[in-house]
C-alpha cells in the first residue's frame, strides 16, 4: 500500500484508523490518527480503510469537513473525497491530507458510515496469514453480552457485586450483612458474628464490591501479625486477585515509603510500636477503605487505639471486626463504638450509654411480645414511644409483623452493628424452611502421658528457676512473660527449650551487651497486653528476645538456669513421651474412624519439625502433610490442597499460622499437641473445623502430662472445666478472657499446677455468671429473621445457576487488543493477557473448579481483569455498529432492519455537579428494572414485537449457528469496493435506509423508557422514602431523650440530612434516565 493510505487493524479498532508513514517489504510503519502511537507490523494483517459518505473529517490545515463522496484514485494511488467544510463548500481532500476522522458516537451513524470491521486476517504460527474470519460482529456481540451480564448481577446480587466473583460458598447471613452494609450511604460498620460464621468473607465481599465500583480506592487493613498472610491470601485467593503489600515492624522500617502503597495489609503490633518518624508519616496519609480486626485486642487507653480512632474519624469507609461483650460491659461496648464513630460515642459517656442499652432490653422484650400477639407489648411500645406516629399507625391497624419490622429498624441500639450467633441463625432457618444450618457437636478426649524420668528432672528444675524468678515482692512483667515462653517450650520439645535457655544463657553471660533490647520494653506494658499474641513471626521473636533481655540479677539466676539447661540436655537424648502417646492415639482413632483426616496444632516450628518427621517415619510420607512458618505461601497452599484432596494424606502437622482463619471443616480430630495460654488462640484452632455447615462430632484430643505440678496439665484444666472450649464455643467470654490468662499464669508460675488447680472455682464462677449475661442478651430481638434469610437463600442458589459468558469475556479481550490462550493439559483453564501487559494471568471462569485450584485467577465479576473488560466495554462507543447475514427459518423467512441492544442509562449529572461520588450509585442500580435490551426494526419502519421473528433475532452473531459475513476476502468490501469503482448508488441507498430506520425507532424506544423510568421511580422513591423515615425517627427519638444538642441527636440529624440529599440526587438521576442503544447492527434474513 503508498505511503500515506490510511489503514486499520481489525484487532486495534479502538485505536481507530492509522497512516501508513513508510514502509519495506513485508511490513509497514504506522501512526494512529487518535493517540499518535506508532508501530511496525506485517503488511498482511492491514485493512484499507475507506471512508463512507457521512464521515467526519479534520484536514491537516485545521478545516473540519464531511465525506460527501468517493472521488476515483490518484495516479499516486492514494483514495479522494469530496468533502463539505463546515462553511458549506465542496473541496477535494487526498487521504494523506487528513490528520483525523472524528469518531462517531452515534450507533446508528456508525452503522450507516460502516466505521467497523467485519473480517480480520490472522497470522499462523510461522508467520503466514491466515483464511479471513468473522471479527467485527462477533467482538460486537460479545461486548452486548458483558453489558446485559453486568446488568443482570446488579439485580441478582442486591448490589453486592462481589456476590458474582467470590470464591466462596454463599451463605444467607452473609448475603444479608453484605447488603445492608452496602445499602447505607456509608459504609461504616463494627461485624460481629461469632466465631466461624465468616466475619473476613464478610468484609471480603464489602471491599471486592466497592473495589469492584472504584477500582482506584486506596485499602488499609489492620489485623494481628498472625494473620497477615491468612488475610493476603482471603484477599487474593477469593476476593479479587488483588495483591496486597504485607507489613510488619521489619517490613515497614525497610520500606522507603510504607503508606504509599495501594493495597496494604498492616500489623496491629507494627502500628502500635512506630517509631515517630513513622508514626508522622503514616498520621499525615490517607485511605478510602479502613479494615480492623479482632478490634476487641485494643485497650481504648492504648497507642493503637488512639491512633485507629484518628484513622477512623478522616476515613469514609470503616470495617471493624470485633467480638462484642455484652450489654452490661457498657463501657467496653462503648470503647468499640467510639472506635467506629468518634465524635458519636464519646469515651466518658459510660452513664448515658448504660442507659441506651437498658432501653434496648425493654424494646427487645416489647418485640417478642409482639411477635407472639401481645396486646399488652402493643401498649408498652405506645408508652415508651408515645411520638412514633408510624408505630402508632401500625399498632392501630394491629399489624404486628410490620410493627416489630418497624421497631427492630428504627430503635437498635446502633444499626451499624451486625451480629450473628449459631443458634439464632438455625432457629431462623427452621422457621424460614430454608435448608437448616448444621451445627457440629464438640467432644473432648484426653491423651494423658507418663513422664519419663527425664521429663520429670527437667519439670523440677524448671519448677525450681520459676520459683527463683517469682519469689520477689515485685515481679516485673517481663519475667512473667519470659516464664511463659519456658513453660510452652516444655510442653512442646526438649529442642525449643534448650534454644531459649541457650538465649538466656547468653544474657547472663553478658547483660550489657544486651542492653539494647531490655530497653525495648516499655514501662506501661501489662501481662495481658503481651499475652495478646498479635504479632507476626517476627514480631514474636522480637518480644521473646526482649524478655530474655530482661534480667534482674544475672548471678542470683545462672545457678538455677544451668540447672534447667542440664535437664534439658537430659530430656533431649529420649524420645518424648507425649509424641509416642499421639501416635497411640491417632491409631486408637484410625481404628474406629478409618482413613478420617486429623489436625495436629503445636504452636512452635521447632516441635512441628520433630513432629512431623518422627510422623512421617512411622506413617509414610503419603500419609503426612505440614503447614507452617517454615514454608511460603505457595508451599503452604500446596500442603494445605494436599491434604483436602488426597484420600491416602490422613494427617497435617500445624504451627500456629494453621489456626487462623482457615477453613478445614471436613477434618475429623483436632489434636492439640500444646496448649497457647490463650483462649482466643484455641478457639480459633477448633474454629478451622466448627465452621457454619459443618455437622457431627468435632473431637478436641489434648495431650497433658500426669503430672500434678504440671503447668501445662492445670491449664489444660482450666480450659476444659473453666472455659469448656472444647465442648462449646467461647464466644462472647474475649472480653474476660485476658483477666483470665492473666490471673491464671501469675498464679500458675509462681504456684505450680496445684496452685492454678485451686483457682478453678473462682474463674469458674466468673466464666459462669459472663456466659449468664451473654445467654439473656438480646441483641437477636433486633437481628435478620427468617424470611430475609430466605431471601439470601434464593438470591445464592440464583447466582450458583449464573455462568461467566466465557466465550464473550475472551472475544473482547482479543478485540481489546489482549490475549487469550486455552490449556489442553487443564481442561477450563486460560491465560488472559491485556495488551501491553507483560504476564500472562492463569486462572479459571468455573466457580467449582476455582475452589479446587487457588493457585488460579478466578475469572468473574469482581477480579480486576474482569471488571477493567466491562468498564472497557461500558466506553467503547468505537464497538457499536456491524452487519451480518442471518439463515432463514420456517417461522422467520426474511427480514432485513436494525437489530439494537439497549441499556438504560441514568443522568449522571445532578451527581457530578452536586457532587456525589458515583459509587453512591451501589444503592440505585439494583433498583432498576430488568430491560430487555433486544429491539429490532424492520427497514419497512415496523417494529417487532414478541414473536417468533423477534426470537430468531435474538441470539448474537454465530458463524457455527450459519451467520455470515457480508465482505468476501477483504474487511468491509461490500461497502467499499462499489465506492471505489465508482459505483455508489446501492451503498448510498443502503445508508439511506439506515438513517431512516435509525430515526424511526427513536419514538418507541422513547416511549419504552418513559414507562421503564416510571416503573422504577416509583419503586425507589418508596425505597428511599423507607430510608428517610427511619433516619427521621431515630433524629426525633434522640432528641427527644438527649436534646437537640447532644451529639447523638447532632450526628443523627446529620444522617437525616445526607440521606434526604443522596436520596434525592439518585432519584433526580434516574428521573433523567433513557434507554439507549448501546450498538446496532444491521441484519439481513436471508
Amino acid at each position: 500500500m503508498t505511503i500515506g493510505s490510511l489503514v486499520g487493524i481489525p484487532e486495534l479498532s479502538a485505536e481507530g484508523p492509522a497512516r501508513i508513514s513508510a514502509s519495506r517489504p513485508g511490513w509497514s510503519e504506522l501512526r494512529f490518527l487518535k493517540s499518535g502511537a506508532q508501530m511496525t507490523v506485517e503488511e498482511h494483517v492491514l485493512m484499507r480503510y475507506l471512508l463512507l459518505p457521512g464521515s467526519k473529517l479534520r484536514h491537516q490545515g485545521g478545516s473540519e469537513g464531511v465525506v460527501a463522496a468517493v472521488l476515483p484514485p490518484a495516479s499516486d494511488g492514494l483514495l479522494r473525497y469530496q468533502v463539505t467544510s463546515n462553511g458549506g463548500a465542496d473541496e477535494e481532500w487526498s487521504e494523506a491530507e487528513i490528520a483525523r476522522v472524528h469518531p462517531l458516537a452515534d450507533p446508528g451513524e456508525q452503522l450507516a458510515t460502516v466505521a467497523f470491521h467485519d473480517l480480520l486476517v490472522g497470522t499462523t504460527r510461522s508467520g503466514k496469514p491466515t483464511a479471513p474470519m468473522p471479527w467485527g460482529p462477533a467482538i460486537l456481540v460479545a461486548r452486548e453480552a458483558l453489558l446485559a451480564w453486568s446488568d443482570r448481577l446488579w439485580h441478582q446480587t442486591g448490589g453486592v457485586l462481589a456476590l458474582g466473583g467470590a470464591r466462596i460458598d454463599l451463605l444467607p447471613h452473609q448475603i444479608l450483612t453484605a447488603q445492608r452494609v452496602l445499602a447505607d450511604p456509608q459504609v461504616r460498620y463494627l461485624l460481629a458474628d461469632e466465631v466461624g460464621l465468616g466475619k473476613t468473607i464478610e468484609a471480603g465481599l464489602i471491599l471486592q464490591s466497592l473495589l469492584a465500583m472504584n477500582p482506584g480506592l486506596r485499602v488499609l487493613v489492620v489485623v494481628p501479625g498472625a494473620l497477615l498472610s491468612q488475610w493476603f491470601l482471603e484477599l487474593y485467593v477469593k476476593f479479587g486477585g488483588r495483591r496486597f503489600t504485607m507489613f510488619d515492624s521489619e517490613r515497614i522500617e525497610a520500606h522507603p515509603d510504607p503508606w504509599a502503597e495501594q493495597f496494604s495489609i498492616v500489623s496491629s503490633r507494627a502500628l502500635e510500636d512506630l517509631s515517630p518518624k513513622q508514626a508522622l508519616r503514616f498520621a499525615t496519609r490517607s485511605w478510602d477503605v479502613v479494615i480492623m480486626d479482632e478490634c476487641h485486642r485494643m485497650h481504648s487507653d492504648g497507642v493503637l487505639y488512639q491512633r485507629m480512632t484518628i484513622l477512623s474519624r478522616k476515613t469514609p469507609h470503616v470495617l471493624l471486626l470485633s467480638a462484642t461483650p455484652p450489654r452490661q460491659h457498657a463501657s467496653a461496648y462503648l470503647a468499640l463504638l467510639h472506635l467506629l464513630q468518634p465524635d458519636a460515642y464519646p469515651l466518658n459517656a459510660t452513664a448515658e450509654f448504660a442507659a441506651k442499652l437498658e432501653r434496648s432490653r425493654v424494646l427487645a422484650k416489647i418485640i417478642r411480645g409482639l411477635e407472639s400477639g401481645s396486646a399488652e407489648a402493643a401498649s408498652q411500645a405506645l408508652a415508651l414511644l408515645p411520638n412514633d406516629g408510624r408505630l402508632d399507625e401500625l399498632l392501630s391497624a394491629e399489624d404486628h409483623t410490620a410493627a416489630t419490622a418497624w421497631l427492630r429498624e428504627t430503635y437498635v441500639p446502633d444499626h451499624r452493628v451486625i451480629r450473628h450467633r449459631r443458634q439464632a441463625l438455625s432457629a431462623w432457618a427452621e422457621q424460614s424452611g430454608i435448608k437448616p444450618l448444621s451445627l457440629g457437636l464438640r467432644t473432648r478426649h484426653w491423651c494423658d502421658y507418663k513422664p519419663c524420668a527425664a521429663e520429670k528432672k527437667m519439670r523440677q528444675a524448671l519448677a525450681a528457676y520459676r520459683q527463683h524468678l517469682t519469689k520477689q515482692d515485685q515481679v516485673r512483667v517481663r519475667s512473667w512473660h519470659w516464664l511463659l515462653q519456658l513453660e510452652l517450650a516444655a510442653s512442646a520439645h526438649p529442642d525449643l527449650l534448650s534454644g531459649l535457655c541457650e538465649m538466656r544463657g547468653a544474657v547472663l553471660a553478658d547483660p550489657e551487651g544486651y542492653a539494647d533490647y531490655a530497653l525495648r520494653a516499655r514501662a506501661d506494658e501489662t501481662l495481658a497486653l503481651l499475652l495478646r499474641g498479635d504479632g507476626s513471626e517476627s514480631e514474636v521473636a522480637s518480644q521473646i528476645a526482649i524478655s530474655a533481655a530482661c534480667v534482674d540479677d544475672a548471678q542470683a539466676e545462672a545457678p538455677h538456669l544451668s540447672a534447667l539447661r542440664r535437664a534439658t540436655s537430659a530430656w533431649a537424648k529420649h524420645r518424648p513421651q507425649r509424641l509416642l502417646a499421639v501416635e497411640k492415639a491417632l491409631h486408637r482413632f484410625w481404628a474406629e474412624h478409618p482413613q478420617e483426616k486429623v489436625l495436629i496444632f503445636t504452636q512452635h516450628a521447632l516441635a512441628l519439625r520433630a513432629i512431623f518427621d518422627y510422623l512421617l517415619g512411622q506413617l509414610g510420607p503419603q500419609r503426612v502433610a505440614d503447614f507452617g512458618a517454615h514454608q511460603d505461601d505457595a508451599a503452604r497452599e500446596a500442603s494445605a490442597a494436599r491434604f483436602r484432596d488426597a484420600e491416602d494424606c490422613w494427617v497435617m502437622v500445624c504451627d500456629a499460622l494453621g489456626g487462623e482463619g482457615r477453613n478445614f471443616q471436613f477434618v475429623s480430630m483436632v489434636v492439640h499437641y500444646d496448649l497457647p495460654w490463650s483462649v482466643s488462640a484455641v478457639e480459633q484452632r477448633i474454629g478451622r473445623v466448627d465452621r457454619l455447615g459443618r455437622d457431627g462430632e468435632i473431637q478436641s484430643l489434648v495431650c497433658r502430662p500426669q503430672d500434678p505440678l504440671a503447668c501445662d496439665a492445670a491449664w489444660a484444666s482450666t480450659l476444659d472445666e473453666v472455659v469448656d472450649i472444647f465442648t462449646r464455643s467461647s464466644s462472647g467470654l474475649e472480653f474476660i478472657s485476658a483477666a483470665i490468662e492473666s490471673q491464671a499464669l501469675e498464679v500458675a508460675l509462681a504456684e505450680g499446677g496445684e496452685g492454678l488447680r485451686r483457682l478453678l472455682p473462682t474463674l469458674r464462677e466468673r466464666v459462669t455468671a459472663e456466659r449468664q449475661l451473654i445467654e439473656s442478651d438480646d441483641d437477636d430481638a433486633f437481628s435478620s429473621q427468617g424470611d430475609a434469610l430466605a431471601a439470601a437463600q434464593a438470591t445464592a442458589e440464583q447466582l450458583h445457576q449464573e455462568q461467566t459468558p466465557v466465550s464473550a469475556c475472551c472475544r473482547w479481550q482479543r478485540g481489546m487488543g489482549g490475549q487469550v490462550r486455552t490449556n489442553d493439559d487443564t481442561p477450563g483453564k486460560f491465560s488472559l493477557r491485556e495488551r501491553g501487559g507483560d504476564n500472562f494471568i492463569e486462572g479459571v471462569f468455573s466457580l467449582k473448579l476455582a475452589k479446587r485450584r487457588p493457585d488460579l485467577a478466578f475469572f468473574a465479576r469482581g477480579h480486576r481483569l474482569i471488571d477493567g473488560l466491562i468498564d472497557d466495554a461500558a466506553a467503547a462507543s468505537w464497538c457499536s455498529a456491524t452487519a451480518w447475514r442471518r439463515r432463514p427459518s420456517p417461522e422467520a423467512p426474511s427480514w432485513d432492519g436494525l437489530r439494537l441492544h439497549l441499556r438504560l442509562h441514568l443522568d449522571l449529572a445532578p451527581l457530578l455537579s452536586a457532587p456525589l461520588p458515583l459509587e453512591h450509585l451501589r444503592r440505585l442500580l439494583p433498583l432498576l428494572p430488568a430491560v430487555d435490551p433486544l429491539f429490532a426494526i424492520g427497514f419497512d419502519g415496523a417494529v417487532l414485537d414478541a414473536g417468533p421473528l423477534l426470537d430468531h433475532l435474538r441470539p448474537g452473531f454465530d458463524a457455527q449457528a450459519g451467520d455470515s459475513i457480508f465482505s468476501k476476502g477483504v474487511s468491509r468490501s461490500l461497502w467499499m469496493q462499489p465506492l471505489a469503482n465508482g459505483k455508489a448508488a446501492g451503498i448510498l441507498q443502503w445508508q439511506e435506509r439506515v438513517r431512516q430506520a435509525w430515526q424511526a425507532a427513536q419514538q418507541p424506544i422513547t416511549e419504552r423508557s418513559r414507562a421503564l423510568v416510571n416503573e422504577a421511580s416509583e419503586r425507589a422513591h418508596l425505597h428511599f422514602a423507607r430510608y428517610q423515615a427511619v433516619a427521621a425517627a431515630r433524629h426525633r427519638d434522640a432528641c427527644e431523650r438527649l436534646g437537640e444538642a447532644h451529639p447523638d441527636s447532632l450526628r443523627l440529624q446529620r444522617e437525616l440530612a445526607d440521606e434526604e440529599r443522596i436520596a434525592s440526587l439518585l432519584l433526580a438521576a434516574l428521573e433523567g434516565a433513557r434507554l439507549v442503544p448501546a450498538s446496532a447492527s444491521y441484519v439481513k434474513v436471508a
